[in-house]
């Protein structure tokens, strides 16, 4: 029950990305794109770095794998010397690295939304709304203009319609969630029950110093709102956000929350949030160090 919810929330990521997107970058004008832009990023860089500052220094501090042993871990997961050796050997240097992810940005969409890649999928969806604000913007004649915009209704009216496909498969997300809970603790919880409560409490302080410290006061500072204002307001993203601790399942929750409850437009929430889904992961920079 719990992985039919989960795949459920990834069955419907991709459209919403794609269309949401695409609306976005086309509803936004082109001067105002690259200043958000840069801000967006500006914004994903200061947060990941906090998140990391912190996820090392309570590790340090926690220490969860002290007093087992590695039979222990390894009954969670066995890999062999042999496999070991070789995922090393495969690992890509960092000039290797960054050259796979620019050359990972510019791929057929279509083999991309099969693979379930997400940085080719967003690069395509930006690239093709910007081609239709240019258009837009640009001088045409009246029929080329009655085209734009029935193009742009369409993808919105098919946004709406994947939003509706979100709104229920929240009503099957308590049965999803009770479900995931009982097998994490169910699969995990005995095993290595000291460690594994060491680790989740880490995690969860970690988080809660983000939200509360870092995200309350970066608000604050950005915006002059009370920030449990906005916290109240996006429960629903957070408690799916820890339950799937998945960026992607979270995402078509995260869309709504952010355009229903904080008004947010569409255009803005489209693309921070779907950009944020693919480079900006305080949450493994945060749990990563535990490990």
């Amino acid at each position: 029950f719990g992985t039919i919810f989960v795949n459920m929330l990834k069955m419907i990521v991709f459209p919403v990305i794609f269309f949401s997107l695409i609306d976005g970058a086309a509803s936004l004008p082109i001067r105002r794109f690259g200043r958000i832009g840069v801000k967006v990023i500006g914004w994903y860089l200061v947060t990941s770095l906090f998140a990391a500052c912190i996820g090392v220094a309570l590790a340090l501090a926690i220490n969860p794998g002290a007093g087992t042993s590695p039979e222990q871990w390894e009954a969670l997961g066995p890999l062999s010397p042999e496999r070991s050796a070789e995922i090393v050997e495969a690992a890509p240097t960092a000039g290797q690295a960054f050259r796979n992810l620019l050359l990972s940005m510019f791929e057929n969409p279509f083999a991309a939304l099969a693979n379930g890649n997400f940085l080719p999928i967003i690069v395509f969806a930006i690239l093709f709304g910007l081609a239709i604000r240019i258009l837009i913007e640009s001088p045409k004649n009246d029929e080329q203009e009655s085209s734009l915009e029935s193009l742009l209704r369409i993808v919105r009216a098919i946004r709406d319609a994947t939003f509706k496909l979100v709104d229920w498969i929240l009503e099957y997300a308590p049965i999803g969630v009770l479900a995931l809970s009982i097998t994490n603790f169910g699969l995990y919880g005995p095993t290595i029950y000291g460690p594994y409560i060491a680790v989740a409490l880490g995690v969860i302080i970690a988080i809660l110093a983000m939200i509360t410290l870092v995200y309350s006061v970066l608000m604050f500072a950005a915006t002059r709102k009370n920030p449990l204002w906005v916290l109240r307001r996006i429960q629903e993203a957070m408690i799916m956000a820890f339950m799937t601790r998945s960026s992607a399942a979270t995402l078509p929750v995260s869309l709504k929350v952010a355009e229903d409850a904080l008004r947010v437009r569409n255009e803005l929430a489209s693309f921070s949030l779907l950009l944020g889904a693919t480079i900006n992961m305080d949450g493994v920079c945060v749990h990563l160090p535990m490990f």
